[in-house]
């Protein structure tokens, strides 16, 4: 009797199991498909940020000296990799796109099978993650940009982050093989999104963070065990480690790469090394022009200019920056000045190569330090957020919450989401079109109108689904980041009031939706900082909230998997709730 009770049970697992395992496969396959619909767009034209992402992508061509130009060393090149792979693995950027939205849910679902042991619960976080609305808005899912893989790629990282914590403080024998898997993943997808943009240092704390506290956790367990296996032990270390130095091998390479093409020994001229500096140590000058929305005043530019022989020596590029077209007669604002240097120094043919310009600049840095250091120059008194911010004074500090506040509305309740598409560009359609075999699908206009007309055919399907998806995740998301909030609290509560008995997932749910959330706090901060003189600060207008919905597309991992782990505090109390009840 006890035999066939045991075969039903199996059964029944082996049942379970397989339908999520069909639900995965049929809604990733809904997805790859919706993607298609959903097609990605060149917007732009001429040498604007989505060009240069393009030209990188020829990797021989951008590592060979004799192609260096004065936009070669200006941006990350996670993005110009990746849209490589579509030729290799054979198929469209599309559904590679979609693909790694699949990883990335799939990683989710794992993290939340280890967290509330249902299946049908981590399915919805599944299913919630998969058709994430920041996969087909249009500013982050669809424009041709960087900003498309950030979402994707920073749910990849915080899964394996999570999923490497919740292992190293299980109080069961943890697999090694589990450890290895997401310590791989994590090293893997590390570098890749530490280099998509140029501000990706912020992730290293983040890292840091999670991997202490999983070693931590991981000496507490170990000292439990009772046969302390040094294998083993030494395996898990080299796991959490892995990440840390897999990256410094790939950032080696990268600097080694830059080195041997252009005798430059840093990741890009415009944020790095002492050409960017010059532009820091302006933004560090003391001046009363300087607000949110110009950290480079005019006269800031000018203290500079006098401290510096080196830059007096220079006068058709002092006259060319005060001059540029694009800001003649006005306000260079926010982090703009890096490339009105950059581009005075290609008007003036004095842009030579990288290495020339460091060396030259590297003067300029000195000259300027100098002048700080023997009182010629005063500091701003204003709080900088990093040394390449302009400085804000409180009020103005006060002035970002509004913006804030807003970005996480367009997360949660997706305020100005935009489920519209627009006709490729028509500007430049050779040179795009020459990637058509490496994007494995054509960013061109349509040159003909059967072509316009299945365009246009396919994309208002794709609109219909976006709406339907944004439609239905006004709802879904609003309804767990509430109940998430409340489940938190009553955690809390309970737990402290020894009502319900602690378990150390929860606790450890309760220590990752805090720390998600601060994270994505400190982050909306830094983006808002970043970006606001771009917008009307502190009451972003409607046609101006798509600028901090596409750079600020990296808190959405942040806040979903806030409330999906909250969404497993809430069954866990709903669970014991019931049990209590059911025991009366």
């Amino acid at each position: 009797m006890k035999k066939f009770s045991l075969n039903i049970n199996t059964k029944k697992l082996i049942i379970k199991k397989l339908s999520v395992f069909i639900a995965v496969i049929l809604l990733l396959l809904v997805r790859i498909v919706s993607s298609e619909y959903r097609t990605i767009i060149y917007d732009t034209n001429s040498y604007s940020d989505e060009r240069l992402m393009l030209e990188y992508s020829d990797l021989e061509k951008h590592f060979d000296p004799e192609f260096e130009n004065p936009r070669t060393l200006q941006k990350t090149m996670t993005f110009s990799w990746f849209i490589n792979l579509p030729r290799k693995l054979g198929i469209s950027l599309n559904k590679l796109l979609a693909l790694c939205w699949g990883l990335a849910a799939i990683l989710t679902y794992l993290l939340l099978l280890r967290i509330s042991r249902n299946r049908i619960l981590s399915l919805i976080g599944y299913a919630t993650v998969l058709f994430c609305p920041a996969g087909f808005e249009f500013n982050t899912g669809v424009h041709f940009y960087r900003n498309l893989i950030i979402a994707p790629f920073l749910f990849i990282f915080f899964c394996s982050l999570l999923n490497i914590l919740y292992l190293s403080w299980n109080p069961k024998k943890t697999r090694i093989i589990s450890y290895i898997i997401y310590s791989v993943v994590l090293s893997i997808i590390y570098p890749m999104c530490f280099y998509i943009k140029e501000d990706g240092f912020w992730m290293k704390p983040v890292l840091y963070f999670f991997l202490f506290t999983a070693f931590i956790g991981l000496v507490i367990k170990l000292c439990f065990i009772k046969t302390l296996n040094i294998k083993r032990i030494f395996l898990f270390l080299v796991c959490l480690v892995l990440p840390i130095v897999n990256f410094n091998i790939q950032t080696a390479k990268y600097l080694k790469a830059n080195e041997k093409s252009f005798n430059y020994s840093d990741i890009t001229l415009r944020t790095d090394g002492s050409f960017a500096s010059v532009a820091n140590q302006v933004y560090k000058i003391a001046s009363d022009e300087r607000t949110y929305r110009f950290w480079a005043p005019r006269d800031a530019i000018k203290k500079a200019i006098d401290v510096s022989p080196t830059l007096q020596s220079m006068p058709d590029l002092i006259e060319r920056i005060d001059n540029f077209p694009w800001y003649a007669g006005t306000e260079i604002p926010g982090d703009f000045l890096p490339w009105v240097m950059l581009f005075s120094l290609e008007d003036t043919g004095r842009y030579t190569n990288a290495a020339d310009i460091e060396k030259i600049y590297s003067k300029i840095d000195e000259e300027i330090r100098q002048a700080f250091e023997n009182g010629s120059l005063k500091k701003d008194q204003k709080f900088q957020l990093t040394k390449s911010a302009g400085g804000r004074s409180v009020q103005e500090i006060f002035l970002m919450f509004p913006d804030i506040i807003q970005l996480y509305e367009t997360v949660i309740f997706l305020k100005g989401y935009d489920s519209s598409y627009k006709m490729p560009s028509q500007e430049d359609q050779d040179y795009i079109g020459s990637f058509t075999e490496q994007l494995n699908q054509d960013l061109t206009y349509p040159s003909n109108s059967k072509l316009r007309n299945d365009f246009i055919f396919k994309n208002e399907i794709g609109k219909k689904i976006t709406e339907i998806d944004f439609n239905i995740y006004r709802i879904w998301i609003p309804v767990l980041f509430f109940t998430g909030i409340l489940s938190w609290l009553l955690s809390l509560l309970l737990g402290f009031k020894k009502i319900k008995p602690n378990t150390l997932d929860q606790w450890l749910s309760l220590f990752s939706v805090f720390v998600l959330m601060g994270i994505s706090f400190a982050y909306a901060t830094g983006i808002v900082w970043f970006s606001e003189f771009l917008v009307t600060a502190g009451n972003i207008q409607t046609d101006e909230i798509w600028r901090i919905i596409f750079y600020g597309v990296g808190i959405v991992p942040m806040i979903y998997l806030s409330i999906l782990i909250a969404m497993c505090l809430t069954w866990s109390i709903l669970k014991w709730s019931y049990s209590r009840l059911k025991d009366r």
